[in-house]
């Protein structure tokens, strides 16, 4: 099994935390105060994965999720893991993409205020890990039908101090 870290956007002032504060607010009996934040994004994390997984075709089995200590450089990842086999899939998925290709080329770049240490395809294959973090970046970037599939979770409030959780 291999770690997957995967860049969804995270619950800092993000489409993610938008969802959840929605159903927060349309909750009559639940305030801010009440939810189990940790648990809560825990949950929707392992819901967004399983959207990425079928969309992809990929099976992604949910690790964790990771919080940075400070927001201001990072966001928060989902931690997956994929066999061999999978990522092997995945990798000639790449290779045989010109666009693919072209696209981690291009973002891989050194450009003002930003320093690549995997400039270019070539160097970001050499890391398996720096290669599924691009190929998942470059799924995310205008993938508008994930999106959707996304705004479609039913998103769970896990309540402090509890196991119930609150489904509208």
């Amino acid at each position: 099994m291999q770690d997957v870290y995967i860049e969804f956007g995270g619950f800092y002032d993000s489409f993610h935390s938008d969802r959840i504060d929605m159903e927060i607010e349309s909750t009559i009996q639940f305030s801010e105060d009440d939810i189990n934040w940790e648990a809560t994004h825990e949950e929707y994390a392992k819901q967004y994965l399983h959207v990425l997984s079928n969309e992809i075709g990929i099976k992604l089995k949910y690790k964790s999720l990771w919080k940075p200590r400070f927001y201001n450089f990072e966001t928060d990842e989902i931690v997956a893991e994929i066999t061999e086999n999978q990522y092997q899939k995945i990798k000639q998925k790449i290779e045989s993409d010109p666009e693919v290709i072209e696209w981690i080329n291009d973002a891989s770049k050194s450009r003002d205020g930003f320093r690549s240490f995997y400039n270019g395809f070539e160097a970001v294959s050499e890391s398996d890990e720096m290669l599924l973090r691009y190929y998942f970046k470059y799924l995310h970037r205008d993938r508008e039908e994930i999106l959707l599939r996304i705004s479609e979770i039913d998103v769970e409030l896990i309540e402090l101090d509890t196991v119930k959780s609150i489904k509208n």
